[in-house]
């Protein structure tokens, strides 16, 4: 489980304990094992609703920390999709190169072969030539 995945899971449950204070002090619910309500242990209406300010102010900075975990894991994940992609690119890179060095070597073969066969009639022409001229002059 991923740092980002962590958070969320934990603002997650933040949210929800949010949630339940907002609806508790909303509805001035009696807390069990207790017999006074949420105003009656705050001790005025005025406490409550700041409570309530200062709850639903915490929330709102659960889901602005969410919008920006949320935006943290959606950016890991393109810089993993893109390593992969640039990983599988220099594979295919590397293939092309080593597939090009063979060809290289290939034909280096073959035009030294073919360089060797020209010199080889090169100086079998001037045989023949030597030996129709020298037969020329003989004859």
């Amino acid at each position: 489980m991923t740092t980002v995945q962590i958070t969320l899971d934990t603002l997650d449950g933040l949210e929800s304990t949010a949630s339940d204070l907002e609806a508790r002090i909303a509805s001035d619910s009696v807390v069990p094992g207790e017999d006074v309500g949420v105003v009656g242990l705050l001790g005025s209406d005025a406490d409550a609703q700041s409570l309530s300010a200062a709850v639903t102010a915490a929330r709102t900075r659960l889901v602005a920390a969410r919008t920006e975990a949320e935006r943290a894991a959606a950016r890991a994940e393109r810089e993993v999709a893109e390593r992969t992609r640039r990983r599988r690119r220099l594979g295919e890179y590397q293939s092309l190169v080593l597939e090009l060095e063979h060809w290289v070597l290939e034909a280096r073969g073959k035009i030294g072969a073919a360089a060797k066969l020209a010199s080889l009639r090169a100086v079998r022409d001037d045989i023949h030539a030597a030996e129709v001229n020298g037969l020329a002059i003989l004859g």
